[in-house]
């Protein structure tokens, strides 16, 4: 081979080798990682994906009073409070779509003065009540951006409730609530929306007689917050 076709073949490889080795970033250190190319970022997971287990709290705080105009009033008003929690799992069985199982605790109570009674006198009667309950649902997650959703759900559940004055009642709920869903991160989320449950069926008690029950309609704001994983 001529002296100067080999030059130029060795110049030729020499140059294909550098250009090949410009392609690849250098190796990483011990343990480490590539970084990705252009500073891409993967896009990070996204609520209601297949296969994620999620836990969630919904909440309702509640207080109120009342002002009553009558002759002779004391200046005395009835007033309100009450909480309700309901803990709950549920797992994405495919896109979007959910099933899970809830627990229920509530309580309420009310004052009201005797002033305001058939029998008047000083002082106030306050009743409590105390619900417990159990139910299933299902739900399905809408994505509308990256870090918004909404996931309604739709859930039937028993209630049991006890009273003061040896009173209670059971009944069988269906509920519906639609939380519009904030994520600020990944596997966290929190959110507010509608809500409304109706008695299906109920049943009342009181000293130990029992009979149909009033149906009660309840509606109005719940408060979710709640985050979820991936099952290892």
């Amino acid at each position: 081979m001529h002296k100067p076709t080999f030059c130029a073949l060795v110049i030729g490889l020499v140059t294909v080798a550098g250009v090949a080795a410009a392609q690849y970033p250098p190796a990483p250190p011990p343990g480490g990682y590539y970084p990705p190319p252009g500073g891409f970022v993967a896009p990070r997971p996204h609520f209601g994906n297949a296969g994620q287990l999620a836990f969630s709290q919904d909440m309702n705080f509640a207080l109120g009073g009342q002002s009553t105009s009558i002759p002779n009033n004391t200046g005395d008003n009835p007033s309100e409070w009450g909480v309700t929690l309901r803990p709950s799992v549920d797992y994405f069985v495919i896109q979007g779509l959910s099933v899970g199982g809830f627990l229920e605790y509530a309580h309420a109570s009310v004052s009201i003065p005797n002033s305001l009674g058939t029998g008047g006198g000083s002082g106030s009667t306050t009743t409590t009540t105390d619900t417990f309950g159990i139910g299933a649902r299902v739900g399905y997650n809408i994505p509308i951006a990256d870090s918004f959703s909404i996931w309604p759900l739709l859930g039937l559940g028993f209630t049991t409730s006890s009273q003061t004055g040896d009173v209670g009642s059971n009944a069988f709920t269906l509920s519906i609530f639609a939380p519009f869903l904030w994520h600020p991160v990944t596997h966290f989320f929190m959110g507010i929306g509608p809500q409304l449950s109706t008695d299906l069926a109920a049943q009342q008690s009181a000293n130990g007689q029992s009979a149909a029950g009033n149906k009660v309609t309840t509606y109005g704001l719940q408060f979710v917050i709640g985050g979820w994983f991936v099952p290892g």
